[in-house]
């Protein structure tokens, strides 16, 4: 009966992986960023890998509980991407994804509520030279129109990088379930402002996405 509730499931990806290089002399006033894309677009290497990614889930939403527990780890065999050769003679090494734990929980006071929230179990390297993510985050979905073959969802929540002690970002997000095909739009703003030049203020990030599926 333990395992009545647990699920465990795998995902083997084909990864493209297009990385590029150029440097700039922030100390040169006729540095120019338009050479430096230029530099960049010149120096781009191509490469392809396999990922793999593994889940858990205990689901005990039909109990009295009426929650879910999840864990997933991505990249577990750490898939990597060459390096342009310019990169590789200023000393870069290839460049590899280090695997990324989620945990999650879930909780359905009503069928057409979720409450959830979420953190990263590992800190995760960027883009940026020691540059740190790891995000934990909460938030509510309301399915508007709760049918097997139909649904709607409006989602709103938080989101916050606590490795590196940045500001709460306000994320939201819409989802539609047409028979088989799925639609989700979401987007995120950070609170943190950033002054330019002529004294407006913007917030410092932004993202949004958007996911198109058919499930069978």
């Amino acid at each position: 009966p333990l395992f009545e509730h647990l699920y465990v499931g795998g995902n083997i990806k084909v990864m493209n992986g297009n990385v590029g290089y150029a440097t700039i002399n922030v100390t040169d006033e006729d540095a120019d960023i338009d050479d430096l894309l230029d530099d960049f677009d010149k120096n781009v290497e191509t490469s392809t890998d396999l990922g793999v990614d593994v889940g858990v889930l205990y689901d005990m939403k039909d109990t009295f509980l009426k929650s879910r527990f999840g864990l997933t780890i991505r990249n577990i065999n750490q898939p990597s991407f060459s390096q342009p050769q310019a990169a590789k003679d200023a000393g870069f090494t290839d460049l590899t994804l280090d695997p990324q734990a989620r945990a999650g929980a879930a909780f359905y006071p009503l069928d057409w509520i979720v409450i959830a929230a979420d953190i990263d179990l590992t800190n995760n390297l960027t883009e940026l030279p020691g540059f740190k993510s790891r995000l934990a985050g909460a938030g509510a979905e309301i399915n508007l129109i709760n049918k097997p073959w139909l649904n709607f969802a409006i989602r709103g929540g938080v989101l916050k990088n606590i490795a590196e002690g940045s500001g709460l970002a306000y994320t939201g997000g819409l989802g539609l379930n047409l028979m088989h095909f799925r639609l989700d739009v979401g987007a995120a703003v950070s609170s943190d402002r950033v002054k330019v030049e002529d004294g407006d203020e913007f917030p410092s990030a932004a993202r949004a996405a958007i996911n198109m599926s058919v499930m069978f």
